[in-house]
This record gives C-alpha cells, sequence and structure tokens, in this order.
C-alpha cells in the first residue's frame, strides 16, 4: 500500500468527526426546530431562530425598514433575531470596522431601546454588531443598574 493511499482513510475519519462535531456543537445554539428567513429587498434577509415566531420577525423587519435599515438601496443586509432565555439578541453584519464608529454604536444603542419598546414589548434586547463572517465585535446590551431604573 502507498503512503498517500493509507492516509486517506484516517483524513477522511477526522473530517467525518470535525463535521460531526460542528453540527453537535451548534445544533442547540442555531436552530430548535423553528424559524426560517425573510426578504424584505434586494440583499436585506433577516433569519430568525431559537422560540421567535414568523409573526414577530415580520414585526421586527418592518420596524427595520421604517428606521432605515432594510431600505431596499441593494446594499447586502442580513440580520439574525433569536431568543435565548428572555433576551431576544439581534445580530447585524457590518462591512469591516464599522462596529468601530462611535455614530453607529449610538445608533445601535437607540435601536436596541426602540425594539424593546416597539417589537418586543418590554423584553430585553441585546444588539450584537458582527462582522461579515458573524464574528461578534462589539455588544450593545443593557447594563444591570440599568435594567433596575
Amino acid at each position: 500500500m502507498t503512503p498517500a493511499r493509507a492516509a486517506v482513510p484516517p483524513s477522511l475519519i477526522l473530517s467525518a468527526a470535525i463535521f460531526i462535531f460542528q453540527v453537535i456543537a451548534t445544533y442547540p445554539v442555531t436552530w430548535d426546530g423553528t424559524g426560517g428567513g425573510l426578504v424584505f429587498g434586494p440583499g436585506e434577509e433577516l433569519l430568525y431562530t431559537e422560540g421567535v415566531s414568523r409573526d414577530l420577525a415580520e414585526k421586527l423587519g418592518d420596524k427595520l425598514h421604517e428606521i432605515g435599515l432594510f431600505n431596499g438601496d441593494g446594499a447586502h443586509r442580513s440580520i439574525i433575531v433569536s431568543r435565548v432565555n428572555d433576551i431576544f439578541q439581534v445580530r447585524i453584519f457590518l462591512r469591516h470596522g464599522v462596529w468601530k464608529q462611535r455614530a453607529f454604536a449610538d445608533f445601535a444603542r437607540d435601536l436596541r431601546d426602540r425594539l424593546e419598546r416597539e417589537v418586543f414589548a418590554g423584553a430585553p434586547v441585546e444588539i450584537v454588531l458582527c462582522d461579515e463572517f458573524n464574528r461578534p465585535q462589539r455588544w450593545i446590551t443593557r447594563a444591570p443598574l440599568e435594567q433596575m431604573e
């Protein structure tokens, strides 16, 4: 048996093991049997998972359209909304470095407050600003003291 031929089965086994690990590790985080996706314009998509109803996702999408995040300009915008315990998490995918801009962080704080009031009926909302690869770069969340006021 040639050395190249002997290496194929272990590499296939390793690949299968990595794939199975990824599925097991991410399944509870990304899918609970509910959810789906909505398109609001060219390149504007809203994905919803983990206990978020389609009606609530549509209400969120309509609010994002009203605010101007979904504005039909053809720029690609992806947003994911999920529910973790009693907190709604809204992940916004951004071009490199946008999350560092103070003006956008201020906008995200205002967005969080508005979504809590107008979409999620007072439930806490966490905005996660992610890069284009869904890696969180900045969290906009309510501090515990802020929640008590």
